[in-house]
């Protein structure tokens, strides 16, 4: 009998645009567009346990990878109704999000 294949691990890069002139301008929110987002990055990680996700976002004045940070550094509250791995990417990726979205506001 031969042994079953083994996939290799994916790695999905995702490049968000959050340049706030280029939304307001969009029939669809920058919320809407997030969760459905959220959902998509969920359902890759749901996939293999050892896929690997990269989240950049961009605006006119900077760009920052929002995942993966560094563990040491950040603070997410526990919720043990949800699978941590999502909970630690949903956190993170909206927290970033709403940093630059402000960010490009005060300016």
């Amino acid at each position: 009998m031969s042994e079953p294949l083994e996939s290799d691990p994916s790695l999905l890069v995702v490049v968000l645009d959050v340049n706030a002139s280029a939304w307001s301008r969009s029939p669809l929110t920058v919320d809407n567009a997030l969760q459905q987002m959220i959902i998509f990055i969920n359902a890759y990680l749901a996939l293999k346990p050892e896929n690997k996700l990269v989240v950049l976002a961009t605006n006119k004045r900077e760009c920052k990878c929002l995942y993966p940070v560094d563990r040491a550094n950040a603070t997410i509250e526990r919720d043990i109704r949800v699978y941590e791995q999502f909970r630690v990417v949903d956190a993170t990726v909206l927290s970033g999000v709403q940093s630059m979205l402000s960010g490009a506001e005060e300016t």
